[in-house]
């Protein structure tokens, strides 16, 4: 049903966008699958809680924290490069650079 849902909404927003733009971009319709998947594994999470500590309260819980924290982790490597002392492959490293120059012969 979860499925059905959201191809139906996908499927019209796609297609209503398409007629007002004449823009048909068929990656958009990717979205179904994505959607379906992260149901599911919410779903599983939701379940395996619920079945193992039986409190609906619990499940909803590490639910909602496993929907913050994936976001978070999916973006490792962008974090860990914007927090590295080496500004290198930053947009904007050299005036960083320039910046901290200037800072330390100032101070």
């Amino acid at each position: 049903m979860v499925a059905l849902n959201t191809a139906y909404l996908v499927l019209g927003v796609w297609i209503i966008f398409g007629i007002k733009t004449k823009i048909w971009g068929n990656q958009f319709l990717w979205s179904i699958a994505t959607t379906v998947f992260i149901f599911a594994v919410l779903l599983t999470v939701v379940v395996l809680i619920g079945v193992l500590f039986e409190s609906a309260a619990l499940s909803t819980m590490i639910t909602v924290g496993l929907m913050i924290i994936s976001p978070i982790l999916a973006q490792t490597s962008t974090m860990m490069k914007l927090l590295s002392s080496e500004p290198r492959g930053m947009p904007g490293a050299s005036c960083i650079k320039y910046c901290r120059r200037c800072t330390i012969s100032v101070g």
